[in-house]
């Protein structure tokens, strides 16, 4: 589902936010994906390192 989720958003057909509303889980998925703020040292040591280094719209593939 990772991978398929990556293409779709890079080739913006549909939006992240599209896709978003598709396939979320949990409580923020009534939110619009909205969290926070939440402080970066919460996030999963992963995600807080790619966050650290992403640039506006920069998409990472799945590992």
């Amino acid at each position: 589902m990772g991978r398929e989720l990556y293409f779709r958003i890079k080739a913006e057909e549909p939006s992240f936010t599209d896709c978003d509303k598709e396939f979320s889980q949990g409580t923020e998925a009534q939110t619009g994906r909205l969290l926070g703020p939440v402080p970066i040292s919460q996030a999963h040591p992963a995600i807080a390192q790619k966050l650290a280094i992403s640039q506006p719209r920069q998409l990472w593939p799945p590992y």
